[in-house]
């Protein structure tokens, strides 16, 4: 049930992903935990769905590369980042693009380098969601990071993916 609700229920999935971060940078992280407590059961459920019946690149598991779409521009704080909230992706690229709209960014994550984001399970709900055209793949972690291959604005179209081969490179 905990898959359906955030796969199926789109108002409320915003809802519950914004009590994972703060709403302004001045929020207390207490602020953050308050918000998010009204949601305890949800994220509880959801996180043991994706780490018992979620796939990993471990042994031949789930491969990326993934996609994930936001309608407005982040920073990214490095190359390498844990997701520590519930976050959607998806394998196809064209999927991101409706969520990026033409505002946003598309971010390319991939578990497919020697690292811990080998570890990181994503649970493939294609088969129990309403939108399966998305190929939604759920991931919630923290424990392990995932590599940025590349950011694309969708705005100027904008491709950063040489920069950050480039910058693969010297690694």
């Amino acid at each position: 049930f905990a898959i359906i609700l955030y796969c199926d229920f789109t108002d409320l999935c915003t809802l519950f992903g914004a009590t994972f971060r703060r709403l302004h940078p001045l929020e207390s992280l207490e602020a953050v935990k308050q918000r998010n407590k009204k949601y305890w059961f949800l994220s509880k459920k959801l996180r043991e769905v994706v780490e018992i019946y979620g796939e990993s690149n471990d042994w031949g598991g789930i491969r990326g590369p993934f996609y994930c779409g936001l309608s407005f521009i982040l920073v990214m704080p490095s190359f390498n980042i844990r997701l520590n909230g519930p976050t959607s992706t998806t394998k196809q690229i064209e999927i991101s693009m409706n969520f990026a709209k033409n505002d946003g960014i598309i971010i390319q994550f991939d578990n497919n380098w020697f690292g811990s984001g080998k570890r990181l399970r994503f649970f493939d709900s294609c088969w129990i969601s309403a939108f399966k055209e998305e190929d939604e793949r759920i991931t919630f972690g923290g424990s392990y990071s995932l590599q940025i291959v590349s950011i694309r604005n969708t705005k100027t179209t904008q491709n950063f993916e040489l920069f950050f081969k480039a910058l693969h490179w010297f690694d």
